[in-house]
C-alpha cells in the first residue's frame, strides 16, 4: 500500500492532485495478491491507513482515484466508507502491466 500526504493546495493546477480535498491524504494504491483477497487483508489495510493519516498528519479525509472497471477495488472502497465523489477521463495508457484502464472515479472518505 502507497499513501501520499501532500502539501499541495486544494484546487492546485498539478493534475495529479487538483481534487485533493485540503487537509486530505491521497491513498495512492492498495493491493492484495487475489489468492490471499476474501480474508480482511485490504480492510485492514485500509484501517491502518486511516489511523496514520488522521493521528501522524492530521488529516480529515482521505481520498483516491479508482477504475470504474475495478469492482474488486470500488467494493473495498466502499465498505471502508468511501463515497464516489466524481469522476476524472479516461487512461488510455498504463505504465503497471494489466491495470485497468478506462474511466477514473474519485472517492473520498471521511475520518
Amino acid at each position: 500500500m502507497r499513501i501520499n500526504h501532500t502539501s499541495e493546495p486544494p484546487g492546485s493546477p498539478t493534475p495529479k492532485y487538483r481534487n485533493i480535498p485540503e487537509g486530505a491524504t491521497y491513498l495512492l494504491n492498495v493491493v492484495v495478491s487475489q489468492k490471499h483477497r476474501k480474508r480482511g487483508i485490504g480492510r485492514a489495510l485500509m484501517a491502518s491507513a486511516g489511523r496514520l493519516a488522521k493521528e501522524q498528519w492530521g488529516s480529515r479525509s482521505m481520498c483516491t482515484h479508482v477504475s470504474a472497471q475495478n469492482e474488486a477495488g470500488l467494493a473495498l472502497y466502499k465498505m471502508c466508507g468511501f463515497e464516489e465523489v466524481g469522476e476524472e477521463g479516461v487512461l488510455e495508457e498504463s505504465a503497471v502491466a494489466g491495470s485497468l484502464l478506462g474511466k477514473q472515479l474519485f472517492m473520498l472518505a471521511v475520518l
